[in-house]
């Protein structure tokens, strides 16, 4: 069972629709969505209220305020529970650009782990405007081309659900105090890290970065102000 999680703060209704939509469209497989909605301006929260209703979504939260990425995130791994094998971190600002991209690296994964090869794992993200440098050769003794790389963004990353359970005698989750919109992906890094995983990028395969950041700046300014933007790389929620 495959389980996709998204934080949605708001801002991009029209690109947040149409990820949302080629998600399930591109996906190649089935899978439940759990979505908290963070504080969201009045055209985004009726359009995911229009989603709900068509069934697009397992569960979905509503929150009247910005609790940040870790926090909301957090409850979503709650509401999940135990009983999924994979899960998606899913940004609503990625669009596949692989069809049946999540059925493949899935697949991908679940043979990696088969030969006791245990990984994060993405596809390549497009438009990036820094995207993490390779520390190792690729290789393609997986059944699929990849390179191990340093660390994964929270734009499209898939896990095995184990790493959410049992660790060190208690289930694992994002820092509660950590910045509002940035640092869960270091987190996840550092934690994968503890448990001996890795992090590898499926090179087959291609996920996008809709419009890179330079281009989302020039549609959407008033998300990438100082206060917007900067603020939330240090400030956590409640400080």
């Amino acid at each position: 069972m495959i389980a996709v999680y998204t934080v949605i703060r708001g801002g991009r209704c029209d690109l947040t629709s149409k990820s949302l939509k080629m998600l399930r469209t591109w996906a190649g497989c089935k899978f439940d969505h759990f979505v908290a909605a963070n504080d969201v301006d009045p055209k985004t929260l009726a359009m995911l209220k229009d989603k709900e209703a068509k069934g697009y979504f397992k569960l979905i939260q509503y929150h009247s305020k910005n609790y940040g990425q870790n926090i909301a995130a957090n409850w979503l791994l709650d509401e999940m529970g135990d009983e999924y094998d994979w899960v998606l971190r899913w940004d609503d600002d990625a669009i596949p650009r692989t069809r049946k991209f999540l059925k493949k690296l899935v697949a991908g994964a679940q043979h990696s782990f088969e030969l006791g090869f245990k990984a994060n794992f993405a596809p390549v993200i497009t438009k990036l405007k820094n995207p993490p440098l390779s520390d190792h050769a690729p290789g393609d003794d997986l059944g699929f081309n990849y390179e191990p790389v340093g660390i994964l963004g929270g734009i499209c990353r898939l896990h095995h659900g184990d790493i959410f359970k049992a660790f060190r005698g208690e289930g694992w989750r994002f820092n509660r105090f950590g910045a509002l919109g940035f640092g869960e992906a270091n987190e996840m890094a550092d934690h994968i890290k503890d448990i001996g995983y890795l992090n590898i990028r499926n090179l087959d395969l291609k996920v996008e970065h809709a419009y890179g950041e330079d281009g989302q700046a020039a549609r959407w300014p008033d998300l990438f102000t100082w206060e917007a933007r900067e603020v939330g790389r240090t400030l956590g929620y409640g400080l």
